[in-house]
């Protein structure tokens, strides 16, 4: 699977090396039971390659540093390449003084937190990783998504493997949703809602998955 996916993104235009590491990070998260966000994301990062969302010949720059710190604009490129490159910027400086903290802009859906965070347990640090996002959750007692899902990863090197730690304030991600379609199943009550904050469970009508797929569909 991994060449396979490898195979695509170097169709794309991607060197071998960032095919590789978009590679790697899709199936090591569908290994880890995160289906939602692994290989089948390959759907909607090729609308946003197609739409011109992401630009495939970008490369990240460093726009201000300091020993400590630094802010990366991404110019739009593929958002794992971004984060894999902000997180190994982070671990270099923290080996070298302690501490790193890189914040990166202009950059797009960069699957699960955690995967940045466990590059740096895996390199004996203590790693965390976040991201903001689109508003797409209904707070308590609201009619309308304003929260975005804003994923955060921990991870620190553990026996007999790194400890992970990666949440949102959703129920759910989107990402499930398309799952639970894809195998025909209802959604269980409170993870989606839509025209006023009413609950979805039937999920396989088309008409249905495209107003989630709006930027303004609400996940619980």
């Amino acid at each position: 699977m991994i060449q396979l996916v490898k195979q695509i993104y170097q169709a794309y235009g991607f060197t071998d090396e960032q095919s590789q590491e978009v590679a790697d990070t899709l199936v090591y998260t569908d290994l880890i039971g995160i289906a939602s966000h692994g290989v089948q994301r390959l759907i909607m990062y090729d609308r946003n390659i197609q739409n011109g969302k992401v630009q495939v010949h970008s490369q990240p720059e460093i726009v201000k540093e300091t020993d400590v710190s630094a802010v990366v604009d991404a110019k739009f490129g593929l958002g794992q390449l971004n984060g894999i490159y902000s997180m190994k910027l982070a671990i270099q400086k923290a080996k070298a003084h302690g501490i790193g903290i890189v914040t990166t802009r202009n950059s797009l859906h960069y699957g699960i937190a955690g995967y940045y965070a466990n590059l740096a347990a895996n390199e004996g640090l203590i790693g965390m990783s976040s991201t903001n996002s689109r508003p797409g959750m209904v707070p308590t007692h609201a009619t309308r998504a304003f929260i975005g899902t804003n994923p955060i990863g921990f991870a620190m090197p553990a026996e007999p493997h790194n400890f992970i730690y990666d949440v949102a304030t959703t129920t759910v991600p989107q990402g499930k949703i398309e799952v639970y379609r894809k195998l025909e199943k209802d959604l269980p009550a409170f993870w989606v809602a839509k025209d006023g904050n009413q609950p979805v469970n039937d999920i396989t009508d088309d008409e249905t998955l495209d107003q989630l797929r709006d930027p303004e569909a609400p996940v619980a």
